[in-house]
Order: structure tokens, then C-alpha cells, then sequence
């Protein structure tokens, strides 16, 4: 997977992902987001940055028991419930899809460490 060793952080404060490359260690340990956390925000000198935890994943039913296409025509991918980052009680879904220049343009900023780069496919 293009991602793989790849994480991210996101402000309490404004909408702002940061994006990096993770450690050999960080990228083993149970505790490696926190580890990221703690030396990202040192790196860039903030105490606002915080993962987004991966909560759950809701599964739609499909229409089970015929052929591949009645199957392909009803698939819903599923939908990612996240910690909220900001509030630290509640939940966070996507509820649109973006493009990279669409959120930079009026919905955030993009932070890219470690020589990363965004491109658009």
C-alpha cells in the first residue's frame, strides 16, 4: 500500500492535516502513534497536534445471495467513524470526498513532512 509507514496528526486548533513519515519504532509499537505525536509536535514546536483514531467502520447490508452484479450494483463502501480530534467525546465521519486542491483552496491546510509530497491521481 503507497501509504504504508505514512501517519498523520491534525490540530485542535485550525483545520490542518500534517502528514509524515513514521519510524521503524513508531510504526511497530502499540504506543507508536503517541510516540509520533510527541515528536512531530516538538519537530514543529506546537502542543495543538493530535492523531485521528479509527473508531469503527459501518458495513452496509448487500444484497446477499445471487449473482456478482446485483451484488457490484448494491456496494456501499463503508463509512469510517473517527474519534473527534477537537473534543475528544464524540465522533467524526466523512461526509464528502474532496480533492487536494479543493481543501487547500477553502477548507484547510496540508503540512507535508519528511520531503512527502500530495499528488493528485
Amino acid at each position: 500500500m503507497v501509504t504504508m509507514g505514512l501517519g498523520s496528526l491534525t490540530s485542535r486548533v485550525i483545520d490542518e492535516l500534517v502528514l509524515f513519515e513514521m519510524t521503524g519504532s513508531e510504526w511497530v509499537n502499540d504506543s507508536g502513534q503517541n510516540e509520533a505525536k510527541e515528536r512531530i509536535s516538538k519537530l514543529l514546536k506546537r502542543d495543538d497536534l493530535e492523531p485521528v483514531d479509527l473508531l469503527r467502520a459501518e458495513r452496509y447490508n448487500h444484497y446477499k445471495g445471487s449473482n456478482f452484479q446485483k451484488f457490484s450494483a448494491s456496494y456501499k463502501p463503508p463509512i469510517l467513524i473517527y474519534a473527534c480530534p477537537k473534543c475528544e467525546v464524540g465522533e467524526a465521519r466523512g461526509i464528502e470526498e474532496v480533492s487536494i486542491d479543493e481543501f487547500e483552496a477553502g477548507l484547510g491546510k496540508i503540512t507535508c513532512l519528511d520531503g512527502l509530497q500530495l499528488i493528485a491521481l
